[in-house]
């Protein structure tokens, strides 16, 4: 909830909007993309980059869950995460943004 007061502020050059979420959309998204991960023996296949970016996303939660005050650590485990670059999303090159 504490992060309703940041709705609206300006941060590293974009403003942020902070939306409540009762975790549905969260819950569709790992369902579809457990859909497209698993083949047809229902194995879970990840590719490299959905480990790492697996990783970076647990390192970020927890650094959320531990420190939410320390602005600067959340802002550094963010940063960590690795995001797909949409211009490069056909070509087959991991870039981190």
């Amino acid at each position: 909830m504490k992060a309703v007061e940041f709705d609206g502020v300006e941060f590293h050059g974009r403003v942020l909007t902070v939306k409540l979420d009762d975790g549905k959309k969260w819950r569709e998204k790992m369902l579809e993309r457990e859909k497209w991960l698993r083949g047809n023996d229902d194995k879970e296949y990840k590719s490299t980059w959905h480990e790492e970016r697996d990783s970076s996303r647990n390192e970020f939660q927890k650094v959320l869950e531990t420190e939410p005050e320390n602005w600067q650590a959340v802002v550094r485990a963010f940063e960590r995460v690795k995001k797909v670059d949409h211009l490069n999303l056909y070509t087959g090159h991991d870039t981190y943004m």
